[in-house]
């Protein structure tokens, strides 16, 4: 369901999840009908989600059943969104981490810490893999994995450094890297791109093995070898610039939109092996050469804004050209971090309290391609505005957002756009649509996405013979 139409009477849930396998027909249909209930309303508590009391005993049922595992639940979407990514040229596999509190939640079992050693917040941690095409549009969740830490590591400096990589946390990045070179279609480019916490040597080495293409943001200033200087940093501060760029920077608490110009510099580096002890490496770890692209901005407001990044990445920059690629790539980052904020604040996942992590898990997992759906429906707006509204919403949601906003015409049908429907499922959300206004964000479209499924959900009990 990228960008051709489905089935007139099929809804998203039924079309997404077509493919589920719970092992149980009944289970299959049972999560069709939630991702269906729980999208109508994602920012609503499991019992006001659910129809009436049975289906809220059902839901409860569903989670709480040792026999669903999240894995399965994700199975279908990924094959989705695997479909989806076979008709881009270029597709980025953002990988990113997010911590959801539940310490509120008292009753709850299982949980473990979330933050550093101070703070007593108690929670659960969720790695995400992100497929969006290089234009921003989100096709699907490629990859999730959920746990609750058992505490915080007591290890000693020595001992943490004695540790192989696949024993710690932190191997969740070479195992998204892997994952995404496994799951990549065959005539599709597949980027991996992740932020400074994925800066691990063994990355670019497992990389160069399973032959996967990334660009990461680099956050050691790493020794080279045979270089003129030493460090990473200081090989890039030294190379001409190449060329300007201008971004938009999003706003961000109190500080507004603004637009800003970055200094792109660029060259090829060769890092010296990080010096690990012989007794954590199952294998002895080469130099690696990748290229980097150091951006920098100018004319920042001040120091503590201002914008600085080194790009490291196993694809060639041979020119100004290829180097920006790489940072509008780059820039497609904060998705994940917009798609986290839509989970977290726009589904409520933190406020359910279902009391035991496994039961939180499961239902991450499908709240987490519930938001993937508001957010994809956004960007389609943005990317594909006059494609036929029939690849967003089913005939019956298109009537009945037409008689909501007064599109009362059946001659109109055919002809509404994606579009068209965006914006007026936005404006059942609040948004104004003024020329000023813009294109309308996340908030205003999953309120009025709301709107809509309860208008149409009423009327497919008033008029059922239109739903087939």
């Amino acid at each position: 369901m990228s960008i051709s139409e489905h089935n007139k009477e099929q809804s998203w849930s039924e079309w997404e999840f077509a493919q589920v396998n719970l092992g149980d027909q009944r289970l299959n249909t049972r999560l069709r009908k939630l991702a269906a209930d729980l999208s109508a309303t994602p920012e609503a508590p499991i019992n006001q989600a659910s129809e009436d009391w049975a289906a809220t005993k059902a839901a409860y049922r569903f989670f709480q059943n040792e026999k669903v595992i999240s894995e399965q639940i994700l199975n279908s979407h990924q094959a989705r969104t695997v479909e989806r990514m076979k008709q881009e040229a270029v597709v980025l596999a953002i990988q990113d981490t997010s911590y959801l509190n539940f310490s509120t939640h008292k009753q709850t079992q299982g949980l473990g810490p979330i933050g550093d050693r101070r703070s007593a917040s108690l929670g659960l941690v969720t790695h995400n893999i992100l497929a969006v095409t290089p234009q921003g549009l989100p096709l699907g969740l490629l990859h999730q994995i959920g746990w609750a830490r058992a505490g915080y590591n007591q290890q000693s400096e020595r001992e943490r450094k004695n540790t192989s990589i696949e024993h710690k946390e932190s191997y969740r990045w070479v195992q998204g890297l892997k994952f995404v070179q496994s799951f990549k279609p065959e005539n599709t480019r597949v980027i991996t791109l992740c932020d400074g916490e994925s800066d691990i040597y063994e990355l670019f080495v497992a990389a160069e093995r399973c032959h996967s293409e990334f660009v990461i943001r680099a956050a050691w200033n790493r020794h080279l070898k045979d270089s003129e200087f030493p460090r990473l940093w200081e090989q890039l501060q030294a190379q001409p610039v190449a060329g300007c760029y201008q971004i938009t920077v999003p706003s961000s608490g109190s500080k507004p939109e603004r637009t800003t110009t970055l200094a792109v510099r660029f060259g090829t580096v060769t890092l010296a092996p990080t010096q690990r002890p012989k007794q954590s490496l199952f294998y002895p770890l080469p130099p690696v050469m990748l290229d980097a692209v150091y951006v920098t901005e100018v004319d920042a407001p001040n120091a503590e804004d201002q914008i600085e990044w080194m790009l490291l990445t196993n694809i060639a920059v041979n020119s100004f050209e290829q180097a920006l690629e790489k940072v509008e790539w780059y820039c497609c980052r904060w998705q994940i971090e917009v798609f986290h904020k839509i989970l977290q604040h726009g589904c409520q996942v933190e406020q359910c309290r279902l009391q035991s992590a496994e039961r939180l898990n499961r239902y991450i997992t499908l709240m987490s391609i519930v938001a993937w759906r508001l957010f994809w429906m956004t960007w389609m707006q943005r990317t594909a505005p006059t494609a036929s509204a029939r690849t967003i919403l089913t005939e019956l949601e298109i009537q009945t957002l037409m008689l909501l906003t007064h599109h009362s015409s059946d001659a109109q049908l055919s002809d509404f756009r994606v579009a068209q429907a965006v914006i007026a499922i936005a404006k059942l959300g609040g948004f104004l649509a003024r020329k000023s206004d813009g294109d309308p964000g996340p908030t205003v479209i999953w309120r009025g996405w709301s709107v809509l499924q309860n208008a149409t959900r009423f009327a497919s009990h008033l008029f059922p013979q239109t739903c087939g």
